[in-house]
């Protein structure tokens, strides 16, 4: 279920992309298939190779416990993985 609407998202970001006029429509664009063809990938190597299979699931699992008994952990990933990597990220690249 989460992979067939993770990858559902994806397809929705390349249709509205393509919506997009203007300078920057190519570069949203090129985003959009960026994404699609990482979660497409990303998910035909976890599900081809067995031993990838239980490794999210393993991943999730320990956040949420340690999460649960540390609640700090919990403010320092989604800091991390969704405000500072991302913005590093767009300050690297250089997009404006």
């Amino acid at each position: 279920m989460v992979v067939g609407s993770n990858l559902g998202t994806t397809f929705t970001v390349v249709f509205a992309a393509f919506a997009g006029v203007g300078q920057d429509a190519k570069i949203g664009l090129q985003a959009a298939f960026v994404h699609l063809v990482y979660n497409f990938f990303a998910i035909v190597v976890i599900y081809v190779i067995p031993l990838l299979r239980p490794v999210p699931l393993f991943c999730a699992e320990t956040l949420a416990r340690i999460a649960s008994e540390h609640r700090w952990v919990l403010a320092v990933y989604l800091g991390t993985f969704f405000i500072a990597l991302p913005a590093l990220v767009v300050v690297l690249v250089g997009v404006r």
